[in-house]
């Protein structure tokens, strides 16, 4: 079993990038290292082998340069004699040697230009994974790797390109695969001027992306899918059971990759800040697979300088809650100096998590929304918080509990509320399943295109659950949201809520509007404009219902149809704009209209997050306090700002009858405050990270 992997909650990654230029590496000490990883509490590292310029640090056959060291076996051997296991970090694709020594290893663009990754300041070669040369150097260095130092396992940076090569090998396995179609033919001609790994970072339109053929990104999908078992194989020849994931594993993408992470002995994702782990865990920690967060340690790749410790500690504290583990990256200088000055207090972040595993392990999070997200993450999910707003910056700010849903998300029952974000491709199984859910008792919220259409009305799927049709778009840029219904007006104050970006005329069927479209006094252009941002709101509220609320089945369904975040066009770059936090409230009040006996009814500041976990009879409530994170970078070390008296109340309907409330890992047991069916839990004091346990007379 790969336990000693997946549920270590402190691990490290080593991440060290040294060309030939950058030699002599004369500072390279394996003793040194393993010490100072000792230090920080480390039990567990990953390592380069091969990173994406090609560079090893072990002297391989298939090499023409040999460092001067075998560098990886001098670590693993340290490591090993500690106790430590080591896991071998190999990059594939992105492999800059390959492709200069064999340019016929390459992707190929369908003129025959090759493929490479525009990383600044320097374009990183791409090579194929259907060459049969390329596809034998990979299998050979990992069975080298493997062989030489009894490795732990692999942990792989490998990327799938959403634009297929048009290289021999891959049009000829193709024609095989399909029976005679061409992979020109069933690829899109258009593309992106510049090829990028992932299709949410791609600016591939995604009408091109939906045009290509389900048959074709499956067979490209099933090419990495091969590949991968390639290497569990190795991984495991000698009847060892080695832990095997690569970077974003479990982070919904394309058609069909989930094969691939249920492949992977963990979940693995790149998250690089307090809220991208937040929401990059609600999309991992309900799924029946362990999960981590490689998370840096210094302020970003290639810096040497490190995060404050409360920002780390914060960090930790989130994944922990959460139920995954941390995965800690670490810089060296290209001379082979790691420095280590920050272990010591590593090393208590490390001893924070392992005293509190009885509570981060075995929990099931609880959550009354679920927020389906198109593939990719919705443009990264850091970006729906941080720079978009969106629904999940709504429900966090209000503590709502709630999850972030992968397109194939079958089981919509446990969830309150689902929502769908305006990313969202519709499709006849998606829809089927959102009417089946609504039909069956379920609240649903649909955001302006996600309801299935485009630009053709017959594309409208969800007609009967919204009780609506689509008439056009509205001729303004931005229009502002009047006439808004008391039960979801709370908080907005009386002037008129903008929305920047594409908005539907409706028509009414069965539904009732909820809010109303005000339009700008007149349409933006050069010769009618205030500045640089939209016009201000006409005079007289229009009768174009903008929200609307259908009863269907047993359930009731919303739609809106402007989006309720910032528009590019229109950002001023400011985190705070007036219309970001009023569209967001639009959010808050539609969540806490349609969210029936709610889990949590909250009295904390919008920056402390919540996280309520079962585990058999008791619940574990996660106090986290983000305005930590923020302030960070100004305070000292241990001294970010303390809140006091900090509480929820959670709704014994719920979770049973509440028996006794205790803080832990230490604390006495404090009263039961009660309020009707409500049960106060609360903390006297947060700096960074509470718990609090209650146990109930409900067993799971």
């Amino acid at each position: 079993m790969c336990n000693w992997y997946t549920q270590d909650r402190w691990k490290a990654y080593v991440s060290w990038f040294s060309p030939p230029w950058a030699m002599p590496r004369d500072e390279f000490d394996a003793g040194a290292w393993a010490d100072k990883l000792e230090r920080g509490g480390f039990r567990v590292v990953v390592m380069h082998v091969k990173h994406h310029d090609g560079v090893c640090f072990y002297p391989s056959k298939y090499r023409v340069e040999q460092p001067e060291r075998d560098f990886f076996g001098e670590f693993a051997a340290e490591a090993h004699r500690r106790g430590m296991h080591v896991v071998a970090y190999y990059s594939v694709v992105p492999d800059e040697w390959s492709a200069r020594e064999h340019p016929d290893w390459c992707c190929v663009h369908r003129d025959g230009t090759p493929v490479q990754i525009n990383w600044s300041p320097f374009p990183i070669g791409v090579c194929c994974v259907n060459n049969p040369g390329y596809r034998e150097l990979v299998r050979r260095q990992l069975e080298e790797v493997q062989t030489k130092y009894n490795t732990d396992g692999f942990w792989l940076d490998i990327f799938w390109n959403d634009s297929p090569c048009f290289c021999q090998h891959c049009e000829r396995a193709f024609l095989e695969h399909s029976g005679g179609k061409a992979l020109r033919e069933q690829w899109p001609a258009a593309g992106p001027a510049s090829w990028w790994p992932l299709s949410a970072s791609s600016g591939i339109p995604d009408e091109l992306w939906l045009t290509a053929s389900a048959d074709l990104k499956l067979w490209w999908r099933d090419s990495f899918l091969s590949l991968f078992r390639d290497v569990k194989k190795i991984a495991s020849r000698d009847g060892a059971e080695r832990p095997v994931t690569y970077n974003l594993a479990g982070r919904a993408r394309a058609l069909g990759y989930e094969r691939i992470d249920e492949e992977c002995a963990t979940h693995s994702v790149e998250a690089h800040d307090p809220l991208g782990k937040s929401l990059n865990a609600r999309l991992l920690d309900h799924r029946d697979k362990p999960f981590e967060f490689y998370s840096p340690g210094a302020v970003g790749v290639d810096c040497w300088t490190f995060r404050p410790v409360n920002l780390l500690l914060l960090e930790a504290a989130i994944v922990g809650a959460h139920g995954g583990s941390l995965l800690t990256g670490f810089d060296v200088r290209p001379s082979g100096y790691f420095s280590g000055a920050q272990m010591d207090v590593l090393g208590e972040i490390g001893s924070y998590l392992r005293a509190r595993e009885p509570y981060f392990a075995g929990s099931e999070p609880l959550y009354d929304a679920g927020v389906l997200l198109a593939r990719g993450g919705a443009r990264d999910l850091e970006i729906q918080l941080g720079q978009r707003g969106g629904w999940p910056a709504a429900l966090l700010a209000d503590q709502v509990a709630f999850a972030i849903l992968a397109p194939e998300t079958d089981d919509l029952a446990p969830y309150r509320l689902v929502i769908v974000d305006e990313d969202m491709p519709m499709d006849g199984e998606l829809a089927g399943r959102l009417e089946n859910y609504v039909e069956q008792g379920g609240n649903l919220i649909v955001v302006q295109d996600a309801a299935g259409f485009r630009d053709r009305h017959e594309d409208f799927l969800l007609s009967g659950v919204l009780g609506i049709e689509p008439e056009r778009h509205v001729e303004f840029e931005s229009v502002y949201l009047d006439g808004i219904d008391r039960r979801i007006s709370s908080a907005l104050g009386s002037e008129p809520v903008r929305s920047d970006g594409r908005a539907w005329k409706i028509r009414t069927v069965t539904a009732e509007p909820l809010a109303y479209y005000t339009y700008p006094i007149a349409r933006w252009s050069r010769e009618t404009h205030l500045w640089a941002g939209p016009n201000p709101p006409g005079q007289d509220t229009s009768r174009d219902a903008a929200v609307t609320l259908n009863r269907f089945g047993r359930g009731k369904a919303v739609y809106v149809g402007c989006p309720l975040r910032k528009f590019k066009r229109f950002e001023s770059g400011r985190e705070d704009s007036p219309n970001a936090r009023e569209l967001l409230q639009v959010g808050k009040n539609l969540a806490a209209f349609l969210i029936e006996d709610p889990l949590i009814r909250s009295e904390a500041p919008s920056a402390v997050e919540v996280v309520v976990n079962r585990q058999g009879n008791r619940y574990i409530v996660h106090f986290l306090n983000h305005y930590a994170g923020v302030s960070s970078l100004h305070d000292r070390a241990h001294a970010g700002p303390v809140l006091s008296d900090v509480g929820v109340w959670l709704n014994q309907s719920r979770i049973g009858r509440v028996k006794r409330i205790i803080p832990v890992p230490c604390g006495e047991e404090t009263e039961v405050e009660t309020d009707g069916n409500w049960v106060r839990v609360a903390v006297p004091q947060l700096g960074i990270h509470e718990m609090v346990m209650v146990c109930t007379t409900k067993s799971k």
